[in-house]
């Protein structure tokens, strides 16, 4: 059910947060999250006993502002659009970092109009942070040190897999007809 609602809402989504584009603003949505990233998440990430509902990016987008003022304003925008959009979180980077760390303010939404409440991510940025991570590196880096390596990601692959099979019903398993598959062009 949450890539079916995913994509049941993307659309709707990116329509309602490309409003806030504006001079100084710019609103990039996301595409829906790859399966890949979205298990490794629900298996590796903070709170794997939550399974999927610990990701709440599978439906995202990145707001990036020339000012803090701008990232201020977008904020209090959000929440004046309570006709289109629900805040159910904020998260700010901005009081609690370390040196490297990356600052930006993150907001957990949901469409008002969504009997499903799908959560969606709204990730607000300074123009300066942006420009560090995609321009000089700084994802790069991150994702080497998420993925820590092919090796380790095939083990929890499989590990992954096990377990989403053991979530499955049981249901008694027909072997599948041999067919040979024709290309048609």
């Amino acid at each position: 059910p949450l890539y079916v609602h995913a994509m049941k809402c993307h659309a709707q989504f990116g329509k309602t947060i490309k409003t806030l584009e504006a001079a100084g603003i710019q609103v990039m949505i996301g595409p829906i999250k790859k399966l890949f990233r979205l298990v490794e998440k629900m298996m590796l990430g903070r709170h794997p006993e939550l399974g999927c509902g610990a990701v709440m990016d599978v439906v995202r987008a990145l707001v990036v502002c020339e000012s803090n003022k701008l990232i201020a304003e977008i904020i209090e925008k959000m929440f004046s659009m309570n006709k289109q959009i629900t805040v159910e979180a904020v998260w700010s980077r901005y009081g609690s970092h370390k040196p490297g760390d990356w600052l930006d303010v993150k907001l957990i939404v949901s469409l008002a109009a969504d009997p499903n409440e799908h959560k969606m991510e709204i990730q607000i940025v300074h123009e300066n942070m942006y420009t560090a991570r995609e321009k000089l590196g700084g994802h790069d880096s991150y994702a080497n040190m998420r993925s820590l390596g092919p090796g380790l990601i095939r083990q929890v692959a499989r590990r992954v897999l096990l377990a989403l099979l053991a979530l499955l019903p049981h249901r008694r398993r027909r072997p599948l007809p041999r067919r040979r598959w024709a290309c048609r062009r």
